[in-house]
């Protein structure tokens, strides 16, 4: 088909709005929609290809999936050995079985489907997969798998344009239904991931193929102005990413046809011209490679750099991408596509085969590596021999299992320490003490991870049915557990009524946490329950979110780097300031103790301790303690017993 240089210049916007949100992170960007103009680029000029050829009755499959080899796989290819290099110098065994997993899926164009089943496209947990990306690919494949087929029964059966319309039309009506269904009733991972849920942003540019062209100027004009107010609205009208695709991608993915039919006929329209620029045109040229490149470099920086990386870094990264990805684009792409290097089409295929074929090997070479590496740079766990005194959770009809720890006998706890992850990270600092007890003692933990304490009980104080579902269940467990003498709360207090706060201020959210936590103390106390508030553990920070602290350590050994983890105990006074007053007057006010795990962490006032004198690492996280931390920390509760 004819060379349309407006359509370069909006994968220059897709990529380069995909490129600045993955290095920037900005508040009230949605550049990730820059996939969903790719996905209408890609169905409207596949479908020209294959209509074309399918009219002259010169369609093939062979030369179809020709193409779409030398497209897609040298650039690909290049990019996945060097993944592989700087992974396995980066990596160690927690994220580089992951990543062998991912060289295999990302052969097999089937990445979408692996991570769709570890975890969702904007976890924090993202920023540890070089081949995350891959996913669009993945999509886009599978799609083209089914797609030539599809257009291939309709020209056999003398379908008309308008019988291809009609039928796409339903198709892109069904598949954009069932992801709004998805999205809302079961979850946005698979929303996000599964092909036929995304298939309707690629019928979406194939369904222009079969439109009448349009030729009055006038109207085509204001379809393409509105077709860049659509896309420069879906960029920054406000979105939250969990309600992300469902009819929130109708945004880029409505401007981006529009713009596009609006220039099929009409190429000199004020906004294609501005797409047609040589800037916008000579991004769009290397967006492919760009697009392949940009991440693995935001991954590998983010973990070897481990702290904040500043703009100046990102901005010298980017420039770099840039340059690789021309390079890219001139002697990896062009020779490949334009058959100035292999000609023959069986060769091509068969190179198609041996790429898949290398990367599984690849990809079970690295597992197989990783799998017979460890990286023990501490001291033996001190807590392998305490697990086998946590035991199978015992059903109880609250909402999630509870789990006892202690004694082999089963006899009624004791001790019941009460909270979000934070409870579950520390509760094996209590085992030692149940043992030298000669007791037991549970963990209750809301499976969604709901905070504790009354939530809005307080708010409305004649109302004592207040407590949602789970809290209550496990308050009626505690109270009605005779045998349970000490309570203890613990959680990220920071993050409690975060959302209530929002909506009402700082100080009436003050106000409701004191006289919440208040009430459930009452509550407790008068069913003769001792209370014990557990402050939640200083914060690591200018880390990535949720990156293994243990692999961090490693990591930074690994490469000769100095970097001093240890929180600083004044930034975290100041962050829990507001808790921390409360606490205090609790204490003065109510039959409460509160303990501080800085009592232990943080020795000298200053800095806090992240592993101890043997090397053993005393967080899991930035804000959650590992096994070991939490027998550090232990001695703190040797009072309770």
């Amino acid at each position: 088909m004819q060379y349309r240089a407006d359509i370069d210049g909006l994968r220059a916007i897709a990529v380069l709005s995909v490129v600045f949100y993955h290095f920037f992170e900005p508040h009230g960007f949605n550049g990730y929609m820059g996939v969903d103009i790719f996905f209408v680029i890609s169905g409207f000029l596949i479908t020209s290809i294959i209509q074309k050829d399918l009219n002259r009755n010169s369609f093939s499959l062979l030369n179809f999936y020709e193409k779409r080899i030398r497209r897609i796989l040298p650039a690909l290819t290049v990019v996945i050995l060097f993944c592989a290099g700087v992974g396995m110098w980066l990596f160690f065994p927690t994220e580089g079985i992951p990543f062998s997993k991912s060289i295999i899926a990302t052969s097999l164009f089937s990445s979408n489907m692996l991570f769709w089943s570890e975890a969702g496209y904007f976890d924090s947990s993202a920023f540890l997969k070089p081949l995350l990306h891959t996913w669009s690919l993945a999509i886009e494949e599978q799609f083209y798998i089914l797609f030539p087929l599809f257009l291939m029964v309709l020209a056999c059966c003398k379908g008309s344009y308008i019988l291809i319309r009609n039928v796409i039309a339903c198709l892109i009506l069904a598949s954009l239904l069932a992801d709004i269904v998805v999205l809302k009733f079961v979850n946005q991972q698979s929303a996000f991931y599964f092909m036929p849920l995304r298939a309707w942003e690629l019928l979406c540019g194939g369904l222009l193929v079969y439109l009448p062209t349009l030729q009055n100027q006038k109207l085509s004009s204001q379809m393409s102005w509105l077709g860049a107010f659509l896309l420069i609205a879906g960029f920054f009208i406000p979105i939250d990413t969990q309600d992300f695709p469902g009819y929130n991608a109708l945004l880029p993915v409505i401007g981006t046809c529009l713009i596009i039919y609006s220039g099929i006929a009409l190429h000199s329209l004020r906004v294609h011209r501005c797409l047609s620029h040589g800037f916008a045109t000579f991004f769009g040229k290397i967006s492919y490679s760009l697009y392949l490149w940009h991440w693995p470099f935001v991954v590998f920086a983010t973990y070897y750099w481990i702290t904040e990386i500043s703009d100046f870094y990102k901005f010298s990264l980017i420039s770099l991408c840039i340059f690789i990805s021309y390079l890219s684009w001139r002697y990896v792409e062009q020779p490949f596509r334009h058959k100035s290097f292999i000609k023959s089409q069986r060769t091509i295929l068969a190179a198609g085969i041996s790429f898949i074929i290398v990367c599984i090997a690849l990809g079970g070479g690295i597992y197989a590596f990783y799998k017979n590496t460890t990286h023990e740079t501490t001291a033996p766990a001190l807590y392998s021999q305490y697990e086998h005194y946590v035991y199978t959770a015992q059903d109880t009809g609250v909402s999630q299992a509870i789990k006892p720890f202690g004694i082999e006998s089963p006899i009624d706890p004791t001790i019941a320490i009460w909270g979000d992850s934070h409870a579950s990270a520390v509760f094996p600092a209590l085992i030692p003490h149940t043992l030298k007890a000669n007791t037991r003692g549970v963990l209750l933990t809301p499976k969604d991870d709901f905070l504790v304490p009354l939530d809005m009980c307080a708010a409305i104080p004649d109302k004592t049915d207040c407590l949602n579902d789970v809290t209550n269940k496990h308050l009626n467990y505690i109270l009605e557990t005779p045998s349970i003498t000490h309570v203890i709360l613990a959680q990220r207090w920071n993050a409690w009524l975060d959302g209530w706060q929002k909506e009402n201020g700082v100080e009436a959210a003050n106000t409701l946490r004191e006289q919440s936590l208040k009430r459930l103390i009452d509550v407790l106390n008068q069913a003769g329950k001792n209370v014990i508030l557990l402050m939640q553990v200083p914060e690591i920070k200018n880390i990535p979110i949720n990156m293994n602290i243990s692999t961090i350590d490693a990591t930074l050994v690994k490469t000769g780097r100095a970097i001093d983890l240890r929180p600083q105990l004044s930034h975290n006074v100041k962050y829990s300031q507001e808790i921390r007053t409360i606490f205090k007057s609790l204490q003065s006010n109510t039959q409460v103790k509160v303990v501080w795990p800085e009592d232990l962490l943080c020795l000298d006032g200053k800095l806090c301790a992240y592993k101890d004198d043997q090397g053993r690492i005393l967080y899991e996280d930035d804000d959650h303690l590992s096994p070991d931390g939490a027998l550090f920390i232990s001695p703190l509760f040797q009072d309770i017993f």
